[in-house]
């Protein structure tokens, strides 16, 4: 078996990141994971168990990015495992329906709620109907009532000061978007996801890339797994014969009706409904991309 660990051989994998790769089915063979995990031990992790498996891992941390092609070079996965430098704030370079899994570990928290959106909507762009995306972000916890912490009501971000190892505070200050469970969960709602669990709990994490140094206080974090569900068939044809009819500009489609067939107009009226406001059918999603 190969050290996936060359970089720190102590370094255990963490139950959420350990979580997230036993998730992956055989047939979830293209796996996109913004943020690459520490030293890519997941992407590792992921390309390991399948042979046929595509990773492609991102970052916008050129250190990181370094350090982990050279472990993953080493290993010899190179032809499994991609790692680029890209923004996940930015649009996303891949074609529609691409993913069969979306792998977002302690990566979207760093993004604002507006940014935080957009992103949201990209990635379920790009997953595949009945894609799933597994994600942790960070909770709001003791960090977002620390001294000297900072929030900021538009963007959600709060601004804090890390610890040191004695657990004080340093002159480095971080921003993040501390979640709840319902924020969180309204952010992915809103993008079109179905969400299958979530849960919250204490991780410990580490403050440098290669887990050489563990975050001196445990970090409440919260998990989740969501899906990019299609439509039913019948609320897809409602959506399809709304769209139809609004493209019939020729007359007044209330008074035409109205004084021709009020029946038909009833109809219309059904149809719109549950094509324009299917959220209120409990089925909050787009029509696949």
């Amino acid at each position: 078996m190969q050290n996936i660990n060359s970089n720190n051989p102590s370094a255990k994998q963490s139950p959420s990141e350990k979580r997230g790769v036993s998730l992956l089915k055989n047939t979830d063979l293209s796996i996109f994971s913004p943020g690459i995990s520490t030293c890519g031990f997941a992407e590792i992790k992921m390309a390991l168990q399948n042979k046929k498996r595509q990773i492609i891992a991102t970052t916008i941390d050129t250190k990181g990015y370094e350090k982990t092609k050279k472990t993953i070079n080493q290993l010899k996965l190179s032809n499994q495992i991609h790692v680029k430098i890209e923004d996940i704030t930015k649009p996303i370079p891949y074609t529609n329906k691409y993913f069969d899994f979306i792998y977002a570990r302690l990566i979207l928290h760093y993004l604002t709620k507006q940014e935080l959106d957009k992103t949201l909507k990209e990635l379920h762009r790009v997953l595949k109907p009945n894609g799933r995306i597994f994600i942790v972000v960070r909770k709001k916890d003791w960090e977002a009532n620390t001294i000297n912490s900072e929030y900021n009501n538009n963007t959600k971000m709060t601004t804090y000061p890390l610890l040191d190892s004695d657990r004080k505070h340093t002159p480095i200050k971080i921003s993040r978007y501390l979640h709840t469970k319902n924020t969180i969960s309204n952010h992915l709602k809103t993008a079109g996801f179905s969400i299958e669990y979530i849960k919250e709990y204490k991780e410990q994490l580490f403050r440098d890339y290669s887990r050489t140094s563990p975050a001196p206080k445990l970090s409440s974090v919260i998990e989740l797994l969501a899906n990019k569900i299609r439509p039913p068939e019948i609320l897809l044809m409602f959506r399809y014969a709304s769209h139809k009819f609004e493209q019939i500009s020729n007359f007044s489609k209330s008074q035409y009706y109205t004084q021709q067939n009020p029946t038909l107009l009833l109809l219309f009226s059904i149809i719109n409904y549950l094509g324009n406001n299917h959220s209120r059918c409990q089925y909050p999603h787009p029509l696949p991309n």
